[in-house]
């Protein structure tokens, strides 16, 4: 009787080969899968080192940037017929107004947002006036200090209604109510100013006109001069 004979390692080693085939054929298709479902899921494959990974340090100092308050000022000078002069030549054009700053006077013609104050020095320097950029930071690090941020903010957006054309007066009640709902913290290293703060706002009449804005401007110069960034 004839038989055949077989070579075991050849066929060892031909196994070995289709086990591999079929490895590779499965990694395969894992890896295709993955990226797909990636781009189902995501609409686009974000390669690792794109992520920026979470800075906690970060994340304090964008707690405490809180709100920057800018005054922008045309003079500041010991004898007030200097100061007279100087807004006399301003005032047509602009909203001006002084700020008493020890025994000297500024001359200011804007308080509030870097933005617009930017565009107001733009302006002036374009038409020959000189003109000085004064900032103010008021630091989210504590309940009261973050909230006299927010009030010097209030406090300006009834200001800068007023000085609108159309404009005659403007009610405080609101603004008021709100000052009077916001907590204290007897910890804060600023109580002081805010409780100085809130007693200066009670004591705005019901309604304010253009008469009330040099006094509003100087109650909110002396609130933030604490905050000057030198």
């Amino acid at each position: 009787m004839k038989y055949t004979r077989y070579d075991l390692r050849r066929r060892k080693k031909e196994s070995s080969k289709i086990f591999v085939f079929f490895g590779m054929i499965i990694i395969t298709a894992v890896i295709v899968g993955t990226i797909l479902a990636k781009i189902i899921f995501n609409g686009n494959i974000v390669p690792k080192k794109s992520i920026a990974p979470i800075n906690n340090s970060s994340i304090q100092n964008s707690k405490e940037e809180g709100l920057s308050f800018i005054f922008v000022q045309c003079g500041f000078y010991a004898k007030k017929e200097n100061a007279e002069e100087v807004r006399n030549q301003l005032k047509e054009r602009y909203n001006t107004f002084y700020l008493i700053d020890n025994d000297k006077i500024r001359v200011g013609v804007y308080f509030g947002t870097a933005e617009e104050a930017d565009k107001l020095s733009k302006q002036l320097t374009t038409e020959g006036i000189n003109n000085l950029k004064i900032t103010f930071q008021v630091a989210k690090k504590d309940l009261c200090t973050s909230e006299i941020g927010e009030m010097v903010s209030g406090y300006l957006q009834i200001l800068h209604k007023l000085e609108e054309k159309d404009v005659k007066s403007v009610k405080t009640s609101e603004f008021k109510a709100w000052t009077n709902s916001l907590k204290e913290d007897s910890k804060s290293e600023n109580i002081e100013v805010f409780r100085e703060f809130k007693k200066n706002i009670n004591e705005l009449p019901e309604e304010i006109s253009r008469e009330n804005l040099e006094g509003c401007y100087n109650a909110i110069f002396k609130v933030l001069n604490p905050f000057k960034v030198r």
